[in-house]
């Protein structure tokens, strides 16, 4: 004996399971939804666990995940038991957390008992289990008015025969008698035609409970077939179903006769029974000698035939007909009625079993898609991880060079400088002491060895200062443009002494940044400004500044000898210069420093330029960083 917990949120599906189990010997148990479900395995520790999918709270899937991740309870045997899948999904999901049997809604009480036998591993002698008989309420209606139907029927046949006992003989008596006769007969004859269309009306009953219970179309159409077939009382029949986009037959069942006899004119509308696709009415032909005309070669000799489209009001979905009736010489009208009845009724069920098959697809997809999700989810969570440790790993690399590099920054700074003052030393006491002595070729090459010590020093000065913006963190506060401009005209009076210059500051706007690098910026713009318009007799020169859309642009204008804009690319970079040092001096470093101090700020920084016409140099800093104009 085993321990079996049964899960499913319908109380009616529970109790279907508890009674049929019920004439076995294991011990039983049941549960509403997952999280039931769960608590029941703890505290119970079934053997086996059945369960329905889709359920509030936690459904199936989720709680056979759940078991499996549990160690004391993954090794739990579990079933599906659903009518929401169709087998194909249902088994992928089953796969999916460890399921290996998925039985469906509705299932044969013996392939239970088996599959339940399977997954405990055990063989067992079958159950006696009561077969349930569908639609038997609505027949034992009918037939209870048949009874009572038949005791009035009794009861007119006494009261008849005390007519007869009592009445003299006569003609008069007599042709009452006739007439009393022929009444009998015809409440005999309704009698059996209604027994008849109770009978009739209880198989349908009967197969409606049938098909509402069925969910695939193909199994729901031939349950139809056979089911129709009878309740019409016909020789033959046939039906054939479209395709989703309507262009042939998908689905040809027959009974009495191969199917292949009419495939050929089964979507041919202009031949029985292709021809039924469009019909709006049932088509009922009757042949007294003979067979019925139209039908295809091979199909056998039939008397009479009955079709109907099969569909809703909106939509035709296939055709129906039946041949041959049974017992009688050709369909009446209230087969045709009973015919057409049907034929709606499995369009609409044809309808709806087709439109639950996709949503249960797609329920089944989206399932997939989730647990799928799930596993990106994790893989994303572990690739974040492992960003954050190369993160942390090329930070320290960062910190590391950066300590090298202002190690290698002191070492210029100190180690490079000696040897470049000695060099100007020893130059100046030779030029001191013995230079009426040289001769002014060697004269000439002192003065060019202390020119280029005072230039390699000042390169070294730009290239620690190019290092030190890298490093340096900013500390924004309120500054007056204006005002910093001027500061650095008054440290540039010697580029402009002996020269007619003109320096125009407008009215700048305030605006938030780093003192020392926007001076540094401005220095070393005004500088350049001054140094390539010195070959002018009027050198001018202009800072300004404005709030244009969410940037603040300032400039330095000059009228110098400007530059090519086809080599404006280069004017940023490092050791990068469009002038010869015989034409103007420089180390290429301090729009290289510009740009770094201005990029530092979240900015950029450009040029517009003609040949001998001047150039402006601009740069901005935007309001999102903190910077505003006001």
């Amino acid at each position: 004996m085993a321990t079996i917990l049964i899960v499913d949120d319908r109380p009616t599906n529970r109790q279907f399971l508890l009674t049929l189990l019920g004439y076995t010997e294991h011990r039983l148990l049941e549960a509403a939804d997952g999280v039931q479900a769960l608590e029941r395995v703890r505290s119970e520790k079934p053997d086996l666990v059945i369960t329905d999918i889709l359920m509030p709270t936690m459904d199936g899937f989720e709680f056979a995940q759940r078991l499996r991740a549990d160690p004391e309870l993954a090794a739990t045997k579990v079933i599906f038991y659903t009518a929401t899948y169709s087998v194909r999904d249902a088994e992928t999901l089953a796969r999916s957390c460890g399921v290996q049997t998925v039985l469906p809604k509705p299932c044969e009480p013996q392939e239970i008992l088996a599959a339940i036998s399977r997954t405990l591993g055990v063989t067992e002698p079958d159950a006696d289990v009561p077969i349930a008989v569908t639609g038997a309420t609505e027949v034992r209606e009918i037939r209870k008015i048949g009874d009572t139907l038949a005791e009035y029927l009794g009861d007119f046949a006494q009261v008849r025969q005390m007519i007869e006992s009592i009445t003299p003989r006569g003609e008069r008596l007599a042709a009452e008698r006739k007439h009393l006769k022929e009444l009998s007969q015809r409440f005999s004859d309704n009698f059996a035609s209604l027994q008849r269309a109770g009978m009739r009306l209880a198989a349908v009953e009967e197969l409606s409970v049938r098909l509402m219970a069925e969910r695939k179309p193909e199994r729901l159409i031939d349950t139809f077939l056979s089911a129709a077939t009878r309740i019409m009382g016909s020789a033959y029949a046939a039906i054939g179903m479209l395709d989703e986009r309507e262009q042939e037959i998908a689905v040809l069942l027959t009974k009495g006769f191969d199917a292949e006899v009419i495939r050929p004119c089964a979507f041919d509308r202009t031949r029985l029974p292709g021809m039924l696709l469009g019909e709006r009415q049932p088509l009922r032909t009757h042949e007294a000698s003979g067979s019925v005309k139209g039908l295809p070669s091979g199909h056998p000799m039939v008397r009479s035939i009955l079709g109907t489209p099969v569909g809703t009001k909106d939509k035709v979905y296939g055709w129906l007909y039946f041949a041959e009736k049974v017992g009688g010489d050709e369909f009446n009208s209230e087969d045709e009625q009973l015919a057409s009845t049907m034929a709606a009724q499995l369009g609409v069920l044809h309808e709806n079993a087709a439109q639950y098959h996709a949503i249960q697809h797609h329920a089944a997809r989206l399932q997939l898609e989730v647990g799928e999700r799930r596993k990106a989810e994790e893989q994303v969570r572990a690739l974040n991880e492992g960003l954050e440790k190369r993160v942390a790993e090329r930070t320290a690399e960062l910190q590391s060079a950066n300590r090298e590099l202002e190690a290698f920054s002191y070492s210029v700074s100190h180690d490079l400088r000696a040897p470049l003052r000695a060099i100007n030393g020893y130059t100046g006491m030779l030029v001191r002491d013995h230079g009426p002595k040289l001769p002014p070729e060697a004269r000439k090459l002192c003065d060019q060895v202390q020119e280029n010590v005072s230039r390699m020093g000042s390169l070294i000065d730009d290239l620690l200062e190019f290092s030190r913006l890298g490093r340096k963190a900013l500390s924004l506060q309120r500054l007056n443009l204006a005002h910093l401009a001027r500061e650095c005209l008054k440290e540039l009076k010697e580029e402009q002494q002996g020269r007619k210059v003109e320096v125009m500051i407008g009215d700048l706007p305030p605006c938030n940044g780093d003192v020392i690098l926007l001076k540094q910026v401005l220095m070393n713009l005004l500088s350049n400004a001054l140094k390539y318009s010195r070959k002018r007799d009027a050198a001018r020169v202009e800072v300004g500044a404005e709030i244009r859309n969410v940037e603040y642009i300032g400039y330095v204008r000059d009228n110098g000898v400007g530059f090519d804009m086809r080599y404006a690319d280069k004017l940023f970079e490092v050791f990068q210069r469009l002038h010869s040092q015989s034409e103007f001096t420089g180390t290429g470093v301090g729009l290289a420093i510009v740009r770094r101090a201005i990029e530092k700020h979240g900015g950029r920084v450009w040029a517009e330029s003609a040949p001998d016409q001047g150039a402006t140099f601009y740069f901005s800093l935007p309001t999102g960083n903190g910077v505003q104009g006001g």
